[in-house]
């Protein structure tokens, strides 16, 4: 009995000093990579058909993202959006419904700013439960699509951020030791827009401006960077 009263305080005072020793390696008020994230995408459903794509994205996002290299103020945002894939559904008027496993959200959709896609936001989706399926009316038309989670089976936003910062590490970390880090970074699922069906990819971006990135591009299923590359001129371009 002894002996194992010895053998557990050993293994929790090992234990005590991996704690602190992981403490030790970031200072009170060390900044870390995770600090300037502006734009970090949590959720992505999809759906489509012959007629229409549909997509709800779950983000925590600045409220207007602005690429000046500075954080704002954070908020939650959930959004569906409907594109028409024939150019005359885009006069049409939308509405939606949300199916979940033990609820539905249901309203209109609004024409976004390039008139291309309808969209609103979802406010108390997490009452509903699992999303199972998407109601799209226009006319006497009722469309139901099954979706599909594509955040299921891959790695999540924070671990493609870790793995692109591993590209730029010697800079980033130079330039938060320095604290001059002036880039927010952008996380979003990506695929071919024209086929709905392709794969999905992590990019992430380490913005300063517009015109001044750094980019990456990870493979969502096994973590493996496809590409990277900076925008500016002293860069060495694709990787």
């Amino acid at each position: 009995m002894k002996k194992k009263i010895v053998l557990i305080s050993l293994t929790l005072a090992l234990i005590l000093t991996a704690v602190f020793a992981l403490a030790a390696c970031k200072k009170s008020g060390e900044a870390s990579i995770n600090d300037y994230v502006s734009y970090d995408q949590y959720m992505l459903y999809s759906a489509h058909d012959e007629d229409i794509s549909v997509s709800i994205t779950g983000t925590k996002r600045e409220e207007i993202f602005i690429a000046d290299g500075k954080v704002g103020q954070l908020s939650d945002y959930v959004r569906i959006t409907m594109r028409p894939h024939k150019a005359e559904m885009l006069t049409g008027e939308y509405s939606y419904a949300v199916v979940g496993e033990i609820g539905s959200l249901s309203g209109n959709l609004s024409k976004d700013g390039f008139g291309v896609s309808f969209s609103a936001d979802l406010h108390e989706l997490s009452e509903i439960g699992i999303i199972s399926a998407v109601k799209i009316t226009y006319g006497y038309t009722v469309k139901e699509l099954s979706v599909i989670n594509r955040c299921e089976g891959i790695i999540d936003s924070r671990a493609a951020l870790g793995k692109a910062y591993e590209v730029f590490k010697s800079d980033i970390d130079a330039a938060l030791q320095s604290k001059s880090f002036n880039r927010e970074v952008y996380i979003k699922l990506v695929n071919d827009g024209k086929n709905p069906d392709s794969d999905y990819y992590w990019f992430v971006s380490f913005i300063s401006s517009k015109e001044d990135y750094w980019a990456v591009l990870v493979n969502s299923s096994d973590g493996n960077v496809i590409s990277s590359r900076k925008s500016i001129a002293d860069s060495n371009g694709e990787q």
